[in-house]
């Protein structure tokens, strides 16, 4: 079921590494002001957007980042603005991010769980996942959704899979930029774009007094966000009843 849908998002996530490639750095060439400032107006508008929303911690962060903006200073930090659980209509689910970064170097995500077992015990988990290892910078601001795995008892990332896409990316990163330096065409033989599947991302799903889930983001440099808690929204917490369940 997530296999299926995470073909279909191939091309959402090859377009956008495409978009943070090609028009917030160019490859290897910087981006013309006037590519720069369309984006950087486009980000801030959703910013406001979701500043005006209903009062919440998303609403607090998104006046956060607008707030950095103004300062003067380009913070190295990133904020996640919000990040939350749900079944898309097919049944599939999704983890869905929003996230401000600056100076625009995300590399990933660090999903970290607190698992309290039947006998009270206390499982912490932390898993690292190198989303935007491809890209060469990141939008300002972007609002994204991953097809994950909901976490069975046992699961755990698979650490060799996610280092051969790391290579990958970073090899495909590098193509890039020599491509374009060439002016070769980006594409395989066949004109399709070359690609790897990304592995599978695992998130427990939430429980009241026995799952806690944080998302904090992380980029180039090393910098971590606060962690946010990531939840289900109630208006999906009956599709999630019969969800798997993630234990140590």
């Amino acid at each position: 079921m997530v296999s299926g849908f995470r073909d279909r998002f191939k091309v959402l996530i090859l377009a956008f590494m495409v978009v943070t490639v090609g028009i917030a750095i160019g490859g290897c060439r910087k981006a013309s002001e006037d590519d720069d400032a369309w984006l950087r107006e486009l980000d801030i508008a959703q910013l406001k957007k979701a500043a005006a929303g209903q009062a919440s911690e998303s609403q607090e962060h998104a006046k956060q980042a607008l707030s950095r903006l103004s300062n003067g200073v380009v913070d190295r930090e990133p904020l996640v603005i919000n990040a939350g659980l749900a079944y898309l209509d097919s049944g599939e689910v999704v983890l869905v991010i929003a996230c401000f970064d600056e100076d625009r170097d995300l590399r990933g995500w660090y999903i970290e769980e607190h698992l309290r077992g039947a006998d009270g015990t206390m499982t912490h988990l932390e898993e690292r996942y190198p989303v935007f290892a491809a890209t060469v910078a990141t939008p300002l601001y972007q609002a994204l959704m991953f097809p994950i795995e909901l976490r069975r008892a046992g699961m755990r990332k698979d650490e060799e899979a996610w280092k051969d896409y790391r290579i990958w990316a970073l090899e495909e990163a590098l193509r890039s930029c020599t491509d374009s330096r060439q002016g070769d065409d980006p594409n395989n033989s066949a004109g399709e774009p070359l690609a790897m599947e990304m592995p599978p991302i695992i998130v427990s799903v939430p429980e009241p007094n026995r799952v806690r889930v944080l998302l904090s983001a992380y980029d180039r440099a090393g910098h971590r966000s606060e962690p946010y808690e990531i939840v289900v929204p109630a208006w999906q917490l009956e599709l999630f009843k019969d969800a798997p369940h993630g234990d140590s």
